[in-house]
């Protein structure tokens, strides 16, 4: 994500070409952990969670003042930008390159924070294209789904054709020229919910969806879309 972008930048800057514009793929990763309420304390973006509460069954992040559990709420765009994983670091410094670099080269730029996304040419092989993917291809296999923590974590899928839709207008629109925009359903879904909802379209009634209480240290727990901007 670093070193190709800086060489594609490097080729525009030394370079006669036809470049009119940058739209640049990036992903809602770079929030690392969501938006939260916590009440008397205010917004919080919290960090990755701990390990001693996470075996105790205790998943939701917790104020840092007062340790009650907060409500999410949906990421904007201003959002706190703090990735706990390798791949949105290198997402946000990406970001960060191409507004900067682009600006300077005066080739306007469009930055879309991709949710979770999903569809049609969406590869069943690769675990990397996410939950829908896993499931899909553990139930296609007549395999059980064993789901992690307590099955409420949740995520914001977006369906492939909004995301091309919301490309194009970055394309189109010279209002959208150095922004940055959310692209989700601003919908918060379980990934229970995903399990379930995949057996019944799979029409596969034998499959046994179990929640283990099991659970990855850098997971979040929480991460969906407010979409206004973009709106």
């Amino acid at each position: 994500n670093i070193m190709g972008t800086s060489n594609l930048l490097q080729i525009l800057t030394n370079s006669n070409h036809s470049v009119k514009k940058i739209i640049l793929a990036s992903s809602r990763s770079i929030y690392g952990e969501g938006k939260y309420d916590s009440g008397d304390h205010g917004v919080q973006y919290p960090d990755s969670r701990k390990e001693s509460d996470m075996r105790e069954g205790k998943f939701n992040p917790r104020c840092k003042y007062s340790s009650m559990e907060m409500e999410y709420l949906a990421t904007d765009e201003d959002s706190k930008i703090h990735p706990i994983s390798i791949y949105g670091m290198t997402k946000q410094y990406q970001e960060r390159i191409i507004m900067l670099i682009a600006d300077s080269l005066g080739i306007p730029s469009v930055s879309f924070r991709y949710q979770n996304v999903y569809g049609p040419g969406q590869s069943l092989s690769n675990p990397y294209t996410g939950i829908l993917s896993i499931f899909s291809t553990r139930i296609l296999n007549g395999n059980n789904l064993e789901i992690y923590e307590d099955g409420l974590q949740t995520r914001d899928f977006v369906f492939i054709d909004d995301v091309v839709d919301a490309t194009i207008l970055g394309i189109e629109r010279d209002d959208a020229n150095g922004q940055v925009f959310n692209v989700g359903s601003g919908e918060a879904i379980t990934v229970k919910k995903v399990a379930e909802t995949l057996r019944d379209l799979y029409n596969a009634p034998n499959i046994n969806i179990s929640i283990s209480g099991r659970f990855r240290l850098g997971d979040i727990r929480h991460n969906f879309a407010d979409l206004s901007k973009i709106n």
